[in-house]
């Protein structure tokens, strides 16, 4: 599998400072995306602060997943509560990876991605811990998915069964409405963990690429969680 990164410089804009929660009924670490591809396609998308400086989203947010072309611009509002007004909002200033640039068709299997943040992003927004799911803690589980819906309204209350395809996809048995949907948790001893992302719609069936230990890795390794 490869890995593609692609490198935006620049500028950020910060609204002034909160305390932050990633508390699971907090929306703060989760980010309204609003995309601009180099083809000229834009879209808007969701994702989460995994660590201080990294964002675990689909990779069709980050390449447009019709014409295989990245980003030209993205903004990143957290805490949104409409689709421009928030509590944080960053542009530019940012790295991302992903696995796949879809410009041989789009598939869900490697449909995943992750932003790097140039500036201590996670201080501000929170985080939440992600996990690498075996299959058997993903036997007969159900799981909360974060969204915004086509108002571009949080909801962080939607349940879903999960069950395994593979390596890198679980079915989702339910999906939300609206085209923003973003991280799958789980909830374990009072704590949400993210263990992938929901993917674009794949004949009729949607799914979830899994956070795999590949992408833990190199999440690491570009510091992400430091």
């Amino acid at each position: 599998m490869k890995r593609f990164l692609v490198l935006l410089l620049a500028l950020i804009l910060v609204i002034p400072p909160m305390t932050a929660s990633a508390g699971f009924n907090k929306h703060l670490p989760t980010a309204l995306m609003t995309m601009k591809f180099q083809c000229g396609c834009s879209g808007k998308g969701c994702g989460v602060m995994v660590g201080r400086y990294g964002l675990l989203t689909a990779g069709h947010n980050l390449y447009c997943r019709y014409h295989g072309q990245g980003l030209k611009s993205c903004e990143f509002l957290f805490g949104a509560t409409s689709a421009y007004v928030g509590k944080r909002k960053y542009y530019n200033g940012f790295r991302y990876v992903v696995y796949d640039t879809f410009r041989k068709g789009y598939s869900p299997d490697w449909d995943i991605g992750y932003v790097i943040f140039k500036y201590d992003v996670g201080k501000n927004t929170g985080w939440y811990n992600p996990r690498v799911a075996s299959d058997k803690d993903l036997k007969n589980r159900g799981a909360h998915i974060a969204y915004y819906n086509n108002s571009y309204r949080f909801g962080d209350d939607f349940m879903t069964n999960v069950s395994v395809k593979d390596s890198t996809l679980l079915y989702l048995s339910e999906y939300p409405s609206g085209d923003c949907a973003g991280p799958v948790f789980l909830w374990d001893n009072d704590m949400a963990y993210v263990i992938g992302v929901v993917a674009a719609k794949s004949d009729g069936t949607v799914y979830a690429t899994r956070l795999t230990q590949q992408v833990y890795d190199d999440m690491r390794n570009d510091g992400a969680f430091d």
